[in-house]
């Protein structure tokens, strides 16, 4: 029944694990369950602008919420970042840095989530939250 219904999630949402099985002998003819060896890798480009910075490398950290308001809502998904700054603009791929990439279930259920970005050891989000309807499909 779990299978089923992880199965029917993936189908909702238009995704569906690669699953790589293998049999492996427990001695006297028996097999194993297959384990699960991989999924498929989520990644979503993220492009963002910092007012002001110089051309070089930055460390971010990239957040998805379930709010546009800066300073509330709860974090759905959190990364951090090396991105290379030109002309004030970066891109990066969610889930690039996550196992996995970014899971889809991440932003099943939310209504407007949202990306915010901020230089490393600081908590300061750099200008206006991102709506994820600016992001491609998982």
């Amino acid at each position: 029944m779990k299978t089923q219904m992880k199965l029917m999630a993936g189908l909702l949402l238009g995704v569906l694990p690669a699953v790589g099985m293998a049999a492996g002998g427990g001695g006297g003819g028996g097999t194993t369950p297959p384990p699960i060896t991989s999924q498929v890798a989520r990644r979503v480009p993220f492009t963002g602008r910092i007012p002001g910075q110089p051309n070089g490398t930055v460390s971010l950290v990239v957040r998805i919420y379930d709010t546009g308001t800066v300073g509330s809502g709860s974090v759905l998904f959190q990364e951090n970042h090396t991105a290379t700054v030109s002309g004030e603009t970066f891109t990066v791929l969610l889930g690039q840095n996550t196992n996995w990439g970014l899971d889809p279930q991440v932003l099943a259920g939310q209504f407007y989530p949202h990306v915010a970005f901020s230089l490393s050891g600081t908590f300061t989000e750099i200008g206006a939250r991102t709506p994820s309807t600016r992001l491609p499909p998982l």
